[in-house]
């Protein structure tokens, strides 16, 4: 009876995955010397162009093709000095010379910006195997060319066929993948059965790194998902991720989690980074590492550096859909509406279920001033979900826009007596409140969101509904409290 058991294949794959990381960092940091823009001959260079130009996300978007065709021209005939924003605005997109002004009119910025994202796009679908790859850099309109050797095996399928070989245990192995499945599935019902199967792991290998960090990211997006409260399931997820760190200390899945937790629960930002930055130095081909410092940066007003590893994240699991759904708030609360209510809808051509991208739609027409078509998407949400408090309040935020204070105030009462028995974001109420235009009871609830740590909190310093709330001297007493930047409406 006291005999010792026989390692576990956890522990197995936990050596096993220290070798893959291994590998993986190798093979990127040697990838960093390829593609030195000098040694890619201009014909290759323009070849790539036609490819991209003629690709699905640009075949579509004359703006976009004509943009990137004018910058790496420039570049080959050695103009790269004169791609700055003034020029740009007057070559490219007709700005009069002598009144274009950069400060007031951002259009290259904007498309610059745009035009980043639909590269990035672009290489992770029908570019993903392209041998010379372009790309700008936030904050600069010079065109980066970069060679990309083929990789066979590549460095995921070494770790795909390294972690199958250490899977000794059929029924963990199976375990393991139904509980990501289920994560998967970014639903209430997928997160409780991902948490009971984590759980069920945890229990036959007590030890297991990747179990751990599982049932924390479950937990975590309980708490996101505003059905359990932060402050029961944020403690509990960073246990399990420092016992992920037990196991492994360079775990860069439980670093991803644990700068999670600095940022939504502590709001300890510079800790939070420095958490994130380690996990992509450990795991630089794990998605959800740079996926999760893209959210923070998001919040954090990082609006190009959020792009760029958003775009990342997609590159490493295109299928993810969260990613998708949480790249698009980029435009969202750069007040760019229609495009992000454009990338939410892809989402909904593939996943007309998914209640985050169905119910951010709403909150960008509330913000570009169409409440009629919000309520639809709101209502539609609550029928399909209707013990979520997230359709309920943007119907009251819908109805107090529209100015029918009186059922704005019964759907509020509703939300107040579902408070009593589940949990109901403050931060809903806030909004609720700054549509009504009531500054004080929108701060009082601001102030209990952070208070209870509500996850939605985090988004406050770059929210478009709390706009106008920005010159109140009480708006800007709290986000220094709690360590955001001020931004102006036109973030």
């Amino acid at each position: 009876m006291n005999a010792q058991p026989e390692p576990s294949v956890w522990v197995l794959w936990h050596c096993c995955e220290k070798r893959v990381n291994r590998l993986v960092r190798k093979s990127v940091n040697e990838g960093a010397s390829f593609g030195m823009a000098h040694l890619i001959p201009a014909d290759l260079v323009r070849a790539e162009l036609d490819a991209v130009e003629s690709g699905t996300e640009f075949r579509g978007s004359l703006r976009h093709r004509q943009f990137l065709r004018y910058l790496v021209e420039q570049w080959l005939d050695g103009h790269a000095a004169s791609l700055k924003e003034i020029s740009l605005g007057v070559s490219v997109f007709g700005r009069a010379p002598s009144s274009f002004d950069p400060t007031h009119d951002t259009i290259v910025r904007v498309e610059a910006r745009r035009l980043r994202s639909r590269l990035a796009r672009h290489y992770s679908g029908d570019g993903r195997n392209s041998q010379v790859v372009i790309s700008l850099q936030p904050g600069s309109y010079v065109p980066i060319f970069t060679r990309r050797e083929p990789m066979t095996p590549s460095a995921s399928a070494t770790a795909r066929d390294l972690t199958q070989s250490a899977f000794t245990d059929a029924v963990l192995r199976d375990t393991y993948e139904r509980a990501r499945i289920a994560f998967q599935q970014r639903t209430q019902e997928g997160y409780v059965l991902a948490e009971t199967l984590f759980l069920r792991l945890l229990a036959g290998a007590p030890e297991s790194p990747q179990a751990h960090c599982g049932l924390a990211r479950t937990l975590l997006a309980h708490a996101g998902l505003s059905t359990v409260a932060v402050r029961t399931a944020l403690p509990l997820a960073r246990a399990h991720a420092e016992q992920a760190l037990k196991a492994d200390a360079e775990c860069g899945e439980a670093h991803g989690v644990l700068g999670q937790i600095a940022f939504l629960l502590d709001h300890d930002f510079a800790r939070a980074e420095a958490s994130f930055r380690r996990a992509v130095q450990l795991t630089p081909q794990l998605a959800y590492a740079h996926h999760t410092y893209a959210f923070s940066l998001l919040c954090c007003g990082r609006f190009e550096e959020a792009e760029r590893e958003f775009a990342l994240a997609r590159q490493y699991d295109p299928m993810d859909l969260h990613i998708r759904v949480q790249s698009a708030l980029v435009h969202y609360y750069e007040r760019d509406f229609s495009e992000a209510i454009a990338r939410w809808e892809e989402v909904l051509e593939i996943r007309p279920d998914n209640l985050i991208a169905a119910t951010l739609i709403g909150a960008a027409y509330l913000c570009s001033g169409e409440p009629e078509r919000a309520l639809e998407r709101y209502e539609a949400a609550r029928a399909r979900v209707p013990g979520h408090p997230i359709g309920w309040a943007g119907m009251a935020q819908a109805y107090a826009l529209m100015g029918d204070t009186q059922h704005a105030n019964e759907v509020f009462s509703a939300l107040m007596e579902m408070r009593q028995s589940r949990y109901v974001s403050p931060y809903l109420l806030a909004m609720i409140y700054a549509r009504m235009s009531d500054a004080d009871a929108a701060i009082t609830w601001l102030r209990t969101s952070a208070a209870e740590s509500d996850f939605n909190f985090v988004c406050a310093g770059v929210d478009p509904t709390f706009d106008s709330l920005r010159t109140d001297t009480r708006w800007a007493a709290l986000m220094r409290e709690h360590g955001f930047k001020l931004t102006s409406a036109k973030a």
